[in-house]
């Protein structure tokens, strides 16, 4: 749907994480805002 977005926060933080979000929607029409921070990814917004 969009993204990815790559997200700069706690930049003075040397130990911050890399951060992306994607907006997806899925096979059965959910749109879902997504986030990935250590190649991990989870589920931050469900839209209806």
């Amino acid at each position: 749907w969009a993204g990815p977005w790559p997200l700069e926060q706690r930049w003075w933080d040397t130990a911050a994480a890399p951060c992306s979000r994607l907006q997806v929607i899925t096979d059965d029409g959910a749109a879902l805002l997504l986030s990935c921070r250590n190649t991990r990814w989870t589920v931050v917004g469900i839209y209806d």
